[in-house]
């Protein structure tokens, strides 16, 4: 969809998309019925975020972070994001991660194993920020906030936003360096006292 607004100047029509789904579907080796059945999946995914998503040639997407040689205190990780929207007046970046699963509203969730997978998200889109704030190309830029697009076939665009917390993103940044010393020193601590839950998880 991208490349085609990129050549072409705008957006494709859903016919364009629902050829270019056949043709990626035709090597797929998986059983007829399934794979007819993931197949208008796709195409009906792909109408509803046609119709609610916004679009602007200048997003980035799948931007892999293997040749920025990003070091967060000497600290070397690396990783690739699905898509970043620039501000180029304000110089602020927004980062965003695809998700497939089920949508989700809010960042808060009284069932466990949710609250856990959404500690999760967070955690990816404050690491992305890290991963922007040290890199080569975009260091000049400050993510601003975060986002999760849902990929459903609702008929709106599920988006879970993240007004990025200087506070975690610093966190963050001491786990990194914390976790590659442990890591170096082959120092691999036993967790078994600690729940299973993100309270565990945050002890």
């Amino acid at each position: 969809v991208y490349a085609f607004l990129r050549s072409e100047g705008v957006l494709p029509n859903e016919a364009d998309v629902h050829a270019f789904i056949d043709q990626r579907f035709v090597p797929v080796a998986m059983p007829r019925t399934e794979k007819k059945r993931y197949r208008e999946q796709a195409k009906n995914i792909w109408k509803s975020y046609l119709a609610a998503a916004h679009f602007e040639a200048t997003d980035m997407l799948e931007t892999d972070f293997f040749s920025q040689r990003v070091l967060v205190d000497g600290v070397p990780i690396s990783g690739k994001i699905d898509k970043m929207i620039k501000d180029e007046q304000n110089k602020t970046m927004t980062v965003i991660d695809f998700k497939t699963g089920k949508k989700k509203t809010s960042w808060s969730s009284s069932d466990p194993d949710t609250a856990m997978q959404l500690y999760d998200y967070k955690r990816q889109l404050l690491f992305y920020t890290l991963l922007v704030k040290f890199s080569r190309d975009y260091s000049s830029y400050q993510v601003s906030s975060g986002a999760l697009e849902f990929l459903t076939d609702d008929t709106t665009l599920a988006v879970l936003r993240y007004d990025i917390d200087v506070a975690e993103v610093e966190r963050m940044r001491k786990l990194i360096v914390a976790v590659d010393k442990k890591i170096r020193a082959l120092d691999f601590v036993d967790v078994s006292d600690y729940e299973p839950t993100l309270k565990g998880v945050m002890a």
